[in-house]
């Protein structure tokens, strides 16, 4: 429901009758229909629903998420989509496996209480390992394991978390879950306050996948930056904003997905600051924002901006003009 709110507030510019209904029909807007759809069908099967509402919510709420983001523009989508319905399912059985487990350890103990956390146990010792297999291979397709990129520094920095993680994980499965089985409450204590240090860790690991899907993969940037341009292809692109009592003139180089330059030239007001939003709805890609201080009298220059996908950027223009005052304005490019 956070995550829905959120994409409505992204979607609020176009809430102009047709406009909205081009980005509800694209793969954003079907996706998150369809994850609000799995998410009901999984509330209802946890109140004494149906059994199979478990599995078809599930498989819906994952499905949601292949359409959007970087798997479909990799250059082995079929696989890349595969990997990562194994990282998501695999993810989602671990952190809603310790929440259950959680809540199993704190309630009165029961003969039947080492079983079911044994039974998670044993699933995990293959679910863990390949949802970070998955991950790997999908970092190995994207050519994100640079460490000079900001995608590899966040990709490599979940990974070493959840290598952490899977240590406190096989502490528990070696030595306190045999030890729960023969009985003791000091043991379950001991296992509940491990379970609790893996859920906050996994908290951590979702917080640095936030950032990490907000980047654009190396892979995405490389096939036009550094390298002449071929002959036919867009160089730039140029837009202008104008007030009352003056104008923004917007120049994007080279304009193809990838990394681009960004220049503004502001006439007729006073620019102290540019603020400006890249972001691509269909795609589900939220606003990137850039600030940056004049290089001149009204001249902007913004550097290696991420426009990873091809698309129909929005790119939200806030200008500071006094302490007091800005101007706004919204220009769309497409790539």
């Amino acid at each position: 429901m956070v995550a829905f709110s959120l994409h409505l507030a992204q979607l609020y510019p176009y809430f102009n009758g047709r406009e909205l209904l081009r980005v509800m029909l694209s793969p954003y807007g079907w996706g998150t229909g369809l994850r609000l759809v799995g998410l009901g069908i999984l509330i209802w099967a946890c109140e004494e629903g149906a059994a199979w509402g478990g599995g078809i919510g599930s498989v819906l709420v994952i499905g949601s998420f292949l359409p959007i983001g970087h798997a479909l523009t990799s250059e082995y989508p079929v696989g890349t989509v595969a990997l990562l319905s194994l990282h998501l399912a695999g993810s989602a059985f671990w952190l809603g496996g310790l929440w259950g487990v959680d809540r199993l350890l704190s309630r009165e103990w029961t003969p039947q209480s080492a079983g079911v956390v044994q039974r998670f146990s044993d699933v995990a010792t293959w679910a863990v390992p390949g949802l970070i297999l998955a991950g790997v291979g999908m970092g190995g397709i994207h050519r994100g394991w640079d460490w000079d990129h900001p995608y590899g520094q966040y990709l490599w920095a979940k990974l070493l978390l959840v290598l952490m993680m899977v240590g406190l994980g096989a502490h528990n499965k070696f030595r306190l879950v045999p030890a729960l089985q023969q009985g003791g409450q000091t043991v379950g204590r001991s296992l509940r306050r491990i379970v609790r240090l893996e859920l906050v860790g996994l908290m951590l690991v979702l917080a640095l996948t936030s950032f990490l899907v907000a980047q654009a993969p190396p892979s995405n940037g490389r096939h036009g930056m550094g390298a002449p341009l071929e002959s036919g292809l867009q160089t730039s692109c140029e837009e202008r904003l104008n007030w009352p009592e003056g104008s923004l003139h917007l120049r994007i180089l080279p304009c193809r997905p990838g990394e681009n330059q960004i220049r503004a030239e502001v006439k007729g007001v006073p620019a102290q600051e540019l603020t400006l939003g890249f972001s691509l709805p269909e795609q589900g890609i939220p606003p990137l924002r850039r600030t940056v201080a004049p290089d001149g009298p009204g001249q902007f220059v913004v550097e290696n901006v991420p426009l990873a996908l091809a698309g129909e950027w929005q790119i939200e223009v806030r200008l500071l003009i006094s302490d007091f005052e800005e101007r706004r304005g919204q220009i769309a490019v497409s790539l």
